[in-house]
């Protein structure tokens, strides 16, 4: 979700199983273009230019039951409540057992709300990005 330029895409894309089905959905339509002439040649890539919001959706309309991981960029913090809490259920909801949710966070203001829809979080701090990031690494 947000997947931007593609930074963390291109390391996605490049550890992943060959088989791995990736889905990124991005609301911006240039980035959206952007990634897809990038990544034109790739299999097993879904390029969506929408919402987030909209996840329950697209997974059914591509046939994926259940996701492994949600790695997102979202700045929840100013994401207006409503759209949050939208996205964070049906992340939760379409996570299979043992999945996780990933997302890059400025500040942890946030985190009480996040721990309202997962039970378990891991919070790291990445002080090679600029600003340093934390990392929450979610799951139930």
């Amino acid at each position: 979700m947000g997947p931007g330029t593609g930074v963390f895409t291109d390391k996605i894309m490049k550890s992943r199983v060959q088989h791995t089905v990736v889905m990124l959905i991005e609301s911006n339509n240039e980035f959206c273009t952007f990634l897809k002439e990038k990544h034109k040649n790739e299999k097993n890539l879904i390029i969506i230019n929408g919402s987030a919001e909209e996840i329950d959706k697209y997974t059914i309309d591509f046939n994926i039951p259940y996701v492994d991981y949600v790695v997102s960029g979202l700045p929840f913090a100013s994401l207006p409540k409503s759209v949050s809490n939208a996205i964070l259920l049906k992340t939760k909801k379409l996570l299979r057992k043992n999945g996780v949710f990933i997302t890059f966070q400025n500040t942890l203001v946030k985190k009480g709300f996040i721990n309202h829809f997962f039970k378990y979080i891991n919070i790291t701090r990445e002080y090679r990005n600029m600003p340093p990031a934390y990392v929450f690494c979610c799951s139930n």
